[in-house]
């Protein structure tokens, strides 16, 4: 903020605020002059004025960062202060202190089942989130599974899990971002069995955790307790079943699917999880689960029970925005209880387990122009006839540029002048333009019939488009003697 506090105006201003090492230049906005290369000139000041200069930079280092701001010349004399000399109330500064970047991560951790059957699946989920303020990369999340349980599979949102060494490479993490593991295990012993997972590293620094420390307290360590249930494990038979309202669509159409989940048992199905994951040419619109609720976010039906015997079904309504062959798969994600035809396949998309999909074929959009010709049956000579002609876009895209001809049969004239139309090289030409899909125009002409002319006359009219292929419709008339007064009505069209 640069103030001339008088008496008399300033002039030639110059200001020079350089900026440090530690800081890079993004932008500056002047209330009044010019800044360039370090430097702004002000043509002048007025007595009593203040002008303030804004300059946008990026913080590139850490530490105690001085910047420093003089004026460095001016036309006008200062009484108190002399311009460049670092010194005076022309000279100002101002530190900041620049901290290192800090990502405050956070894990949550939970099983599938808390009792769950020896010889059963358990389903691991870890979330780790970042609530910033930075974001921060390098980050892993240390997860070795304990005694009891066995890796089956595993499928993480973002990196890969190794099993192995128990080691979970997320990467980067941006803030406000969330990634998600899920770890499929079976359950090999009876008894308590604790699962314990810590972040084991992050390039920012976190201000409320230390990762690797194995400090239960701080909130980038989570666990997650099962007490494992001894005996032979309870199956339940599930079988998934999906289909479509219809297996053919237009873009714009409404398909419903119908999805029938049902326990041949012999066992209660407990905390069953279900993948209904649309496909980008689907958009949603609605769900009704008869059992559990549907999260369309992640595309996961949680059903709490389905009892031997009995169903549970979802119904999910969607929007067609895209053409082609479009399949929706749903899959049995997990269920407490084991399924005596094989393991669930907790991984999105992949191969086995139960699954079952409908596809719908989506016509590509098309344009399709029709074109009707109408006239009388009968005319006498020297009267007047009109034919009307009808094009209409039937398809379900805008046919652009639409054109159309028509000739002047031999032996008819036309009656007065064309008011859209054109007569070019004997043919009638009219420039029709756009036609939405149901959209049509209509041309009238009228024609005087040469009082020698006899027999059918007529002739075909073509209508077609930068995007519509050709057609043609055609309307004769027969000419009998008998001349009738001719009327003098101007042509329409």
């Amino acid at each position: 903020t640069l103030t001339n506090n008088g008496p008399n105006g300033a002039s030639a201003v110059a200001v020079t605020d350089l900026l440090p090492v530690g800081l890079t230049f993004v932008s500056a906005a002047p209330q009044a002059g010019t800044f360039s290369a370090g430097v702004w000139s002000l043509a002048s000041v007025p007595s009593g004025a203040t002008r303030q200069l804004q300059i946008v930079a990026t913080v590139a280092a850490q530490g105690i960062i001085t910047n420093a701001a003089e004026v460095t010349s001016s036309g006008t004399f200062d009484p108190t202060s002399t311009p460049a000399d670092g010194l005076g109330d022309d000279f100002a500064t101002v530190d900041i202190d620049a901290l290192p970047p800090a990502a405050d991560l956070s894990l949550a951790k939970t099983a599938s089942s808390a009792t769950p059957a020896v010889g059963g699946t358990v389903t691991y989920t870890l979330t780790v989130q970042n609530h910033g303020p930075s974001a921060t990369d390098n980050v892993s999340v240390i997860d070795l599974l304990p005694a009891g349980v066995t890796y089956v599979s595993s499928a993480a949102t973002q990196g890969t899990y190794d099993a192995g060494v128990g080691t979970w490479t997320v990467g980067a993490m941006p803030a406000t971002a969330t990634a998600r593991l899920d770890v499929v295990v079976t359950v090999a012993q009876a008894g308590v069995i604790v699962n314990t997972a810590e972040i084991g590293a992050s390039d920012a620094a976190d201000p409320d955790s230390t990762p690797a420390n194995a400090i239960p307290g701080e909130d980038d360590q989570a666990s997650a307790q099962i007490d494992a249930q001894a005996g032979s494990p309870a199956s339940a038979d599930l079988e998934i079943v999906k289909s479509a309202s219809s297996p053919v669509a237009k873009l714009g159409d409404t398909i419903t699917y119908a999805i029938i989940v049902t326990n041949r048992g012999p066992a209660t199905a407990t905390n069953v999880q279900v993948l209904e994951q649309l496909p980008p040419p689907l958009q949603f619109v609605l769900a009704r689960a008869s059992v559990g609720s549907y999260d369309v976010t992640s595309g996961v039906w949680s059903i709490p029970a389905i009892a031997n015997g009995a169903s549970a079904s979802l119904i999910v309504t969607t929007h067609v925005v895209a053409s082609g062959s479009v399949t929706n798969t749903v899959q049995i994600l997990s269920s407490d209880q084991p399924d005596p035809d094989g393991p669930f396949n907790p991984i999105p998309g992949g191969p086995g387990g139960e699954q079952s999909s409908a596809t719908v074929s989506v016509a590509a959009p098309t344009t399709r122009l029709r074109i009707t010709k109408r006239g009388p049956n009968v005319v006498k000579a020297g009267g007047t006839v009109t034919f009307t002609v009808v094009v209409r876009n039937s398809g379900s895209v805008p046919a652009t540029a639409v054109q159309m001809t028509d000739c002047v049969p031999t032996g008819l004239s036309l009656r007065g002048k064309l008011t859209t139309g054109k007569l070019l090289k004997g043919r009638l030409a009219w420039q029709l333009g756009t036609l939405q899909p149901g959209q049509s125009r209509t041309i009238s002409v009228r024609y005087r019939v040469d009082r020698d002319t006899r027999g059918l006359r007529g002739c075909a009219a073509v209508a077609w488009g930068t995007n519509a292929a050709p057609v043609t419709a055609a309307a004769r008339v027969r000419v009998v003697a008998g001349a009738s007064r001719p009327t003098h009505t101007p042509v329409a069209g």
